[in-house]
């Protein structure tokens, strides 16, 4: 979810990625980390919280991060067998486990996509934290 703007939401049961700002005046940090935080949210699941970034990251002040790690979400999620590299239908080059779960300089939450607020992922547990 690009900047989502939610005041009331039922835990999201399937795995998800909530991208936010720390400029977002329309739909601010809070409703992100609300539905981050929801008890009974799917154990799988991230946010991204990005210092400086504003409501229209996804479009006016095109940030070209978040389509690489949505991308990268949807792979791991939606495409599972060409989401991890030497599976079946991978694409070559590509390790979105690393972009999503790592802890590289070119993963999500430590420094691909410039400097975070707070970044978490999650898969079944706390996995990967930057604040």
């Amino acid at each position: 979810m690009h900047h989502p703007f939610t005041h009331q939401y039922p835990p999201i049961g399937i795995p998800f990625l909530a991208f936010t700002g720390t400029r977002d005046e329309t739909a601010p940090p809070r409703f992100s980390e609300s539905l981050f935080d929801a008890p009974g949210a799917c154990d799988t699941r991230a946010l991204a919280n990005k210092r400086g970034a504003n409501h229209h990251e996804p479009s006016h002040t095109y940030n070209p991060a978040l389509t690489r790690y949505t991308a990268a979400w949807f792979k791991l999620f939606l495409l599972p067998s060409q989401g991890r590299p030497g599976s079946e239908g991978a694409v070559p080059g590509a390790d979105f486990e690393a972009l999503v779960f790592g802890h590289g300089p070119d993963s999500l939450c430590f420094g691909g996509d410039g400097p975070m607020e707070r970044c978490e992922v999650r898969r079944g547990l706390p996995v990967t934290t930057a604040e």
